[in-house]
């Protein structure tokens, strides 16, 4: 049986000898039942790991789907850049146009204030 362990990116490939394995528990008086029945639990946690090692293909898996995920994250942030450059854009017009219509109010009122004066004269 081959098993796989790894440290971070570093994967050791190790061989168990299953049958070197009952040999050994055997020789130590351990009953034949117990012995197969220990080296069969051992052989299945070392596929279960082997399982949950990520292969090539899975990492690679992830790394496009991460480069999927940061061109959607550009692109996003380039609609949003967008949308505020629009935003300024929106708000200076509103701003020209209070404007437009503060200062001729502002004059009208002021010659209405002069008129009164005058009048109240």
């Amino acid at each position: 049986m081959t098993i796989i362990a790894g440290l971070g990116d570093n994967l050791i490939m190790a061989t168990v000898d299953t049958l070197k394995a009952y040999e050994m528990l055997t020789g130590a008086d351990m009953p034949d039942k117990q012995a197969r029945a220990l080296v069969a639990i051992v052989t299945d946690l070392q596929e279960f790991r082997l399982a949950e090692v990520a292969s090539k293909a899975d990492i690679a898996a992830l790394r496009s789907d991460l480069k999927d995920l940061e061109a959607g994250m550009r692109d996003l942030e380039a609609r949003m850049d967008c949308k505020l450059a629009n935003l300024d854009v929106k708000i200076e017009r509103v701003k020209f146009d209070l404007l437009k219509w503060i200062i001729p109010l502002l004059i009208g009122q002021g010659a209405f204030i002069i008129t009164i004066l005058k009048l109240l004269q």
